[in-house]
Order: structure tokens, then C-alpha cells, then sequence
């Protein structure tokens, strides 16, 4: 884990998976923090205002808090990890 201002702000499991939640620190340092300890297909940028997760070679997506990074690249690369029952996990 993670953390930025006792924040956890990325959270690696066994499985492999990764989450990374900006835990409302939108800003240059969490972004920061982040690109360096994701895998380094992902980047998390910001244009005009909003946060983008680049996965390379595949479309960006709209960053979203809770977000899992998993499996080979362009394989369901980004899930939400809500919609995967990854919040029980953080208890």
C-alpha cells in the first residue's frame, strides 16, 4: 500500500492486482506517486482539468477512483474495481 497524506492512494493484492484511488487528492503529487509505482504500460495524466489512465497502445479512459489494473496489456486492463467487490478487500 500506498499512501499519500494517510491516504492509501495505490493497493497491491496477492492476485497481482493493482487499485489506484486518488482519495480526492487530484493533483500533481498524487499523479506523480502513482506513475511511479503502477506498471509502467499505465499513466495517469491530466488534460484540461481531468485525470486520463493511458494504457499503452489502447484507448485512455476517464480515471476513476477505485480503479484495478490487472492481467497482460489491452486484456480488461482497467476494471472498476467497486463493480469487482474490491472495497471487502480493504477491510
Amino acid at each position: 500500500m500506498v499512501e499519500l497524506h494517510g491516504k492509501p492512494i495505490v493497493l497491491y493484492f496477492r492476485d497481482g492486482s493493482i487499485v489506484v484511488d486518488s482519495c480526492g487528492y487530484r493533483n500533481v503529487a498524487a499523479r506523480q506517486r502513482m506513475n511511479r509505482l503502477i506498471p509502467e504500460r499505465y499513466l495517469v495524466f491530466q488534460h484540461e482539468g481531468v485525470w486520463w489512465l493511458d494504457e499503452a497502445g489502447f484507448s485512455d479512459v476517464r480515471f476513476r477512483d477505485c480503479m484495478e489494473l490487472t492481467g497482460p496489456p489491452g486484456d480488461e486492463g482497467v476494471s472498476d474495481a467497486m463493480d469487482l467487490g474490491l472495497e471487502e478487500r480493504h477491510g
